[in-house]
């Protein structure tokens, strides 16, 4: 398999429609994003297109990792909203981890397994769902910063792009793992005259002129998509 080199410098397009116009382009090689909100915001659904998109489109390795469902049950829900991500095995792209078939082996263990998935197609994108889940085992601050910077080292080292989803209740309530990241992008959830509505801001995103205030996030025929309004 020809190996992707990516410059280190680099940015990989996430295909989101709305989000890369207000990032400057995509996100910067080898850094760590924090996708924060709460349940039902669509984290997972954004980190599903954003997949997609990368594996098909810029014909990079994607290691997705889900720690809260099965990787069929998240498989058979992204089908159903049009994210078919199946045949991306076929072409050697995608790689998909689930607690179901990577437990009982520690948190050490776990990444072990996770890099050794990510070395196996030359994968330069992975996915943490969610970091919430994957750092459950920390029982102390000291420990999540110690594990959070030997990950990020370790990651960086290999050149990979990193895009983890972090539960909170709030913006108020972003843990240590938020100011470790490169970047924070913040989901929530709105009431909007009689309906819910769901936005984004950018609270953070190093070394980019990034947009500064809330956006709308759409569903559409196409999948996820900001708007610019």
């Amino acid at each position: 398999m020809e190996k992707v080199i990516l410059p280190n410098n680099s940015k990989i397009k996430t295909g989101i429609r709305g989000l890369d116009a207000l990032i400057e382009g995509g996100l910067a090689g080898g850094s760590f994003h924090i996708i924060a909100g709460g349940p039902g915001t669509g984290k997972t659904l954004l980190c599903g297109q954003l997949a997609y998109n990368v594996a098909r489109d810029s014909g990079i390795g994607v290691v997705f990792v889900t720690f809260e469902e099965t990787a069929e049950y998240l498989l058979r829900n992204l089908k159903y909203i049009g994210i078919d991500l199946v045949p991306l095995y076929k072409t050697n792209k995608l790689r998909m981890l689930d607690l179901y078939t990577i437990r009982g082996e520690g948190l050490d263990g776990l990444f072990a397994h996770i890099v050794e998935t990510i070395e196996e197609i030359d994968a330069k994108v992975l996915i943490l769902d969610s970091l919430t889940a994957f750092l459950a085992a920390c029982n102390t601050e000291f420990e999540i910063r110690t594990f959070m910077k030997r990950i990020e080292q370790r990651l960086k080292e290999l050149n990979v792009t990193t895009i983890a989803t972090l539960s909170v209740r709030d913006r108020e309530n972003l843990g240590l793992e938020a100011f470790i990241a490169d970047s924070v992008l913040y989901f929530e959830n709105k009431m909007q005259e009689t309906n819910f509505v769901t936005r984004f801001a950018i609270l953070k995103m190093r070394g980019t002129d990034h947009s500064r205030r809330f956006h709308r996030v759409l569903l559409t025929g196409e999948g996820v998509a900001i708007s610019s309004n």
